[in-house]
Parts: structure tokens; C-alpha cells; sequence
């Protein structure tokens, strides 16, 4: 046997690692695994704000978008109703005979109605229970309440006539008298001037009267101008009364009618001929035209509608705000309402009949 010899045998090879797999891939750590996961997780979370951001802008465009259409429609409504005001069918002024009764006697002296009037809203706190233009008297809200009379330009032959409905029997340059339908026609004017409506000069036109005011809330309960369904409910409205008959059974002609959402507040001040010749020109406010004796002195109006989007602006200051209106009081907007964007549209009027 062949003695051992040490120095003939290899050196062992030093320890070295093996590559993990086929391509030499190696494992994560516990470390780079958290790094990477809050690292996804920070560019998720700014990913997700830019959205959420984009999508609260476009919530609140689109509020100011549909805003702005919901106060064109207002006021083109109230631009209307404003120059139809006294239109008499060529009668010079008109009187309401024992059959017309609206139960609000908005503005009437001695049965002389005007053909315009208009007050704070607690001007109708103690009308009747029929009479269900009144809004809820809100210390602060102090919202314009606006009636305008009109005979609607579109005269009805005497067969025509509506059993409840109000009409104006007008004559071009005579006293014009409003009455309840064909029954009141033939008892009241038999053997007048008024007589015979197939005259030139003599005519029967619906007669209307239209009651604008701010509803505290969108959607009221029992169809009532003072109460809501909601105590939560504090979106405002702009809604209106029109008054074509009786407001007792069989005829309700006073349901309100809808006409802009997001109306905070209406203003109007008006414009008065106060001299009567038209020397001299002075805009007031409804209470002072009142004292006056004014309205029949009315000539143009000055319309103010403080509009409120839906959707609330987290970015606005949370204090309570104050927004200045033309011949009106600074308005205080209410603390729940302060963080919602606010806009003012004003319209000036000319009166065209009185």
C-alpha cells in the first residue's frame, strides 16, 4: 500500500452560496416588501385625493351651472309677471265685484284693488287659512313677498266663460270690474255698458293674481307654504300663488307653483314716480311705497334674487357672512349655510301698464 501523502490532495474549495433557481433570483426582505407597500400606498393616496378633488369641483361646477339656469328662469318669470301688471284690457281701473273674494285681500282699499303691492313676508301672518301663500316667518329670512294683478290678454266669449273662473269685464277707457263666471256675468251687467261683450270696445279676459315668495324648505308638507317635512330641510325656493278662483272647495285655484330652487332671499325695491308728472324718480322699498300711497305710482322695479348652490364647499371660510343688497339691509347668511357658495342676480324692471 502506497504511504498517505497530504500534499497530493486538493485544497478544499472556500464555501461559497448558490444562486436561488435557475436564474439566480433572489428574495425580497421583510424590509423592501414594507417600503414598497407604503410607498404604493402614499401614490395611491394622491392618486385618490386628485380624483376626489376633480370630483367635488365638478359637483360644485355643475351646482353653479344649473344654479345660474334656475335664476335666468327666475327672473325671466318675474320680468313677466312685473310688466303685466295693470294690464286692464284698455280699462283705466278696475273694481272687484260682491262675487270675487280670494280670501287674501292682498293690497285692497275699499274694493279698488292695486295692481301691484308687495311687503316683508309677514304681511299675511294673520290671513286665512285658504290664504296659503304666507311663508314660514323666519327672523332674518325678510324675503320680498310680491302680488301682481293682470286680465290675461286672451279674450273669452261669454259662452266660454268658466262657472268658478275670475274674468275681467273690460271697456276701452270705462271702469273694468272682475266677477265669477257666466252666472255673475248676467246678473251683474244686464242692462250696463258692460252688457253686450260682442261690442267693439267691450271684452271678457281671464283675470289672474300671481303671489311670488321664498318657501323655507323644497318640499313642504300638505302642500303648505309654512310647514315641511323635514326639519332638516332648509333648502329655499322661489314658488308662487296664482289665484284664478275661489280658493274654497269646488274650485282650490291657490296650489303653489315651483319655480326656482336654491333662492336664499328676494329683494325687489321700486321705482316710484313720486311727483306723478314725472318730474322726479325715487327707488323704494315696498313698506315705504305702502306709506306712501305709491303703487299706483310704480313705474319700473329692481329685482334681487340671493341664490345658494346644493352642494357644500368644504374650501369656504365656516364663519357667517355677510352680503350687501341694493337698497335692502346687509343679509347675515345663516351659520348652517355659510359653507355653501352664494351668488347675487339682479334684474331692473319697466313697468308697462298703470
Amino acid at each position: 500500500m502506497k504511504p498517505f501523502d497530504a500534499s497530493a490532495e486538493p485544497a478544499c474549495a472556500p464555501w461559497t452560496r448558490r444562486p436561488f433557481g435557475a436564474r439566480g433570483q433572489a428574495g425580497l426582505t421583510v424590509v423592501e416588501v414594507l417600503v414598497t407597500v407604503t410607498v404604493s400606498l402614499i401614490l395611491l393616496a394622491g392618486v385618490m385625493q386628485v380624483f376626489v378633488n376633480s370630483r367635488q369641483g365638478y359637483r360644485i361646477q355643475e351646482g353653479l351651472t344649473r344654479l345660474n339656469e334656475e335664476a335666468r328662469f327666475a327672473i325671466s318669470q318675474l320680468e313677466y309677471h312685473l310688466r303685466m301688471a295693470g294690464h286692464w284690457g284698455g280699462s283705466t281701473e278696475i273694481e272687484f265685484t260682491s262675487s270675487y273674494n280670494d280670501q287674501c285681500n292682498i293690497g285692497v282699499t275699499s274694493g279698488a284693488p292695486n295692481r301691484l303691492f308687495a311687503n316683508w313676508e309677514d304681511i299675511w301672518s294673520g290671513a286665512s287659512s285658504r290664504c296659503t301663500v304666507a311663508p314660514y316667518n323666519t327672523a332674518g329670512m325678510q324675503s320680498t313677498v310680491l302680488a301682481v294683478r293682470f286680465a290675461v290678454p286672451e279674450p273669452v266669449d261669454d259662452a266660454a266663460l268658466g262657472e268658478n273662473n275670475y274674468y275681467l269685464r273690460s271697456r276701452v277707457g270705462d271702469v273694468g270690474q272682475v266677477f265669477r263666471g257666466n252666472a255673475d256675468r248676467a246678473a251683474l251687467f244686464g242692462g250696463t255698458a258692460l252688457a253686450d261683450s260682442s261690442a267693439a270696445d267691450v271684452a271678457n279676459y281671464p283675470f289672474e293674481e300671481v303671489i311670488y315668495y321664498v318657501r323655507r324648505c323644497t318640499n313642504p308638507r300638505w302642500l303648505s307654504g309654512t310647514w315641511c317635512d323635514s326639519s332638516d330641510d332648509t333648502d329655499r325656493m322661489l314658488v308662487r300663488q296664482r289665484i284664478w278662483g275661489p280658493l274654497a272647495p269646488p274650485v282650490q285655484s291657490g296650489a303653489n307653483e315651483e319655480v326656482a330652487g336654491g333662492v336664499e332671499r328676494m329683494a325687489i325695491a321700486f321705482l316710484v314716480d313720486t311727483s306723478g308728472t314725472g318730474d322726479e324718480f325715487r327707488y323704494m322699498r315696498a313698506e315705504a311705497v305702502t306709506s306712501n300711497n305709491f303703487w299706483n305710482q310704480v313705474v319700473g322695479a329692481h329685482v334681487q334674487l340671493l341664490m345658494r348652490v346644493q352642494e357644500r364647499d368644504i374650501g369656504l371660510p365656516t364663519y357667517p357672512t355677510t352680503i350687501g343688497m341694493l337698497y335692502d339691509p346687509p343679509y347675515t347668511v345663516p351659520a348652517d349655510n355659510v359653507d355653501f357658495r352664494h351668488k347675487l342676480f339682479s334684474s331692473t324692471i319697466q313697468l308697462r301698464n298703470g
